[in-house]
């Protein structure tokens, strides 16, 4: 058997892929270091907010804060994913939005349900896929990748609808985005289970470890026989198909697909990844800690709605917790 590199860097991506327990080690001081901070951060602006804006402490408000964050939220889960891979996807916004427009068709066409979700799903796959491939053959990076991409899915969108809506008349379908289930919004319940189904997928399988070694050393990760660029492409396929299930949600509530609307998502989606503590360069990052970034954005919006503060100050409000949270990890990378 050829013996592996023991080289430092072979070591440190070997340690990612091949020892379980090594990888658990090192999500488990993610969260201890990041998420719990997170956590106390968000019970500290709940305290605050409860205190200064009235109604804010209702389960019907908690519930609003739910349903206003499920789109951009599910969308943040796979862009999290890719992130720790090393690629950073700014298309998924133009995916959401085409995804949204050829399931809303498949609908008016009278294709079942189940058929329009795989067939949306595979179709957010592809796109994601598509990110990855043309990142990892033309070695461009994929912020430049997926902004190429941003364009030019987000143009089919326009061109293939002519800017009208598409209309999707199906009330099981719109029972995705506007139904409940135990008191709770449908589309509530589809973040948590995704979230929980990443989490899993970081947290505990070897995809999920290459994930991290993948971003936090790509030669070094290569050096331990790891394929970087297939597991790239794997992560903006997650991507594409959280962006495919966001972009439903947004047809599913309104009841027709408009070209252009994924994109009204994307600060928000990278936002809740940043401030929850997912590097911009890859290799550190978890679903906890973006979850309770997508909580944290949430509340912050949802409070100063309810204090009367104008959009405005809230988009200023988002950007600077970006700049803030880009800033820190900045700093935490300085110190490591």
């Amino acid at each position: 058997m050829e013996q592996m590199p023991t080289t430092p860097s072979a070591l440190q991506a070997d340690r990612h892929v091949s020892d379980e327990r090594g990888g658990g080690e090192v999500a488990s001081a993610l969260v201890n270091s990041t998420a719990v901070r997170l956590i106390a951060v968000y019970a500290l602006l709940v305290l605050i907010f409860g205190i200064s804006a009235h109604n804010f402490l209702t389960t019907d408000n908690f519930l609003n804060i739910g349903r206003a964050t499920s789109v951009f939220g599910i969308a943040a889960l796979g862009v999290c994913v890719a992130l720790v891979a090393g690629s950073l996807d700014v298309s998924f916004g133009a995916t959401m939005s085409v995804c949204s427009i050829v399931a809303a068709e498949k609908i008016a066409a009278g294709h079942p349900l189940s058929y329009v979700l795989v067939y949306a799903i595979c179709v957010g796959a592809i796109l994601g896929a598509i990110n990855g491939v043309l990142s990892t053959v033309l070695r461009i990076d994929s912020l430049v990748i997926t902004l190429g991409t941003l364009s030019i899915f987000g143009g089919w969108a326009y061109l293939h609808t002519g800017g009208s809506p598409t209309n999707a008349p199906s009330s099981s379908f719109a029972e995705m985005g506007r139904g409940e289930w135990l008191g709770v919004p449908i589309q509530v319940w589809i973040m948590l289970g995704i979230a929980l189904l990443l989490g899993f997928v970081l947290r505990f399988t070897t995809f999920g470890q290459r994930c991290y070694a993948a971003g936090d050393n790509p030669r070094a990760a290569s050096i331990a026989g790891i394929h970087v660029g297939r597991v790239r492409i794997a992560a903006l396929a997650i991507s594409g198909i959280t962006a495919a299930v966001a972009g439903m949600l947004i047809a599913a509530n309104a009841g027709v697909a408009n070209p252009g609307t994924g994109e009204a998502y994307l600060l928000s989606a990278i936002a809740a990844v940043v401030i929850g503590g997912t590097s911009l360069t890859g290799g550190v990052g978890t679903i906890l800690g973006t979850f309770v970034g997508i909580a944290v954005l949430g509340t912050i919006d949802n409070g100063l709605d309810l204090l009367g503060v104008s959009s405005f100050w809230e988009d200023a409000v988002r950007g600077g917790i970006v700049v803030l949270a880009l800033v820190l990890d900045r700093l935490r990378r300085s110190a490591t």
